[in-house]
């Protein structure tokens, strides 16, 4: 494993790695949510007042829709540059519903920080 969630719900890894973050979405009962049809958004800027993305991954074909998995890839072509982001990941669910479920206080920006690594590959 390569991520690190930390406790506050931010992000670390190392330059230039490669992982999957993945998701299963629940009820408050624990109940698998059906996103069949949603549309997952991992968003990562540079700054929170930029117009573009680092880098933005769409989901839309998910692992198992009807049990709430999903999973984002994260590449090594994302992660080439080190540094300190910010992300964002929200799901928009058929209806046009969206929900800000990462980091997740919905206060609090996440941030996505990619450790300088030694060995280039």
């Amino acid at each position: 494993m390569v991520f690190n969630i930390v406790e506050s719900g931010d992000i670390e890894l190392k330059q230039g790695d490669s992982d999957t973050l993945e998701f299963a979405f629940t009820d408050e009962s624990g109940n698998p949510v059906d996103i069949t049809g949603a549309t997952l958004y991992f968003s990562v800027k540079s700054s929170l007042d930029d117009s573009g993305y680092f880098f933005q991954k769409v989901v839309t074909a998910h692992t198992d829709a009807q049990n709430g998995g999903t999973e984002v890839s994260i590449t090594s072509e994302n992660t080439n540059t080190s540094g300190l982001y910010y992300y964002e990941c929200v799901l928009v669910l058929p209806d046009g519903s969206r929900d800000a479920f990462l980091p997740e206080s919905k206060a609090k920006i996440g941030k996505f920080k990619i450790h300088k690594g030694i060995t280039s590959v």
